[in-house]
């Protein structure tokens, strides 16, 4: 894995990610992204940006996304993690995620706070 990771395979899955359109594939892609970086999607974040992240929460497989939730919310409790996050569209679909998470996860109700405020400052 730590190979795979330093060849820039983290990288290399995100970009996959983006340019996939079938959702069979985007969902096999990101099972894969999920075992290269161990479940850390923190990990993720920090190789390739929010791309994976807003990948994976767009996704069904809840394991995946409970995951990318709690590396988005720790990633938007930071000034740069909020400032890094410029599309407003991806801004709203991550607000709205963690909210909705944060109901049966409440550790995800202080990121979620900082994306509806990150919202409310565009």
């Amino acid at each position: 894995r730590g190979a795979a990771r330093a060849a820039g395979g983290v990288a290399a899955l995100s970009g996959a990610l983006q340019a996939i359109g079938s959702s069979d594939t985007r969902l096999a892609l990101l099972v894969a992204l999920d075992a290269l970086v161990g479940g850390d999607w923190g990990v993720a974040y920090t190789e390739a940006g929010w791309a994976p992240l807003i990948g994976a929460l767009s996704q069904s497989s809840k394991a995946i996304v409970l995951a990318a939730a709690r590396a988005a919310a720790a990633t938007l409790e930071t000034p740069g993690g909020r400032d890094s996050l410029a599309n407003g569209r991806d801004l709203l679909l991550v607000c709205a995620t963690l909210w909705a998470l944060s109901r049966e996860h409440a550790s995800l109700a202080a990121g979620a706070s900082a994306a509806h405020v990150a919202l409310v400052r565009r």
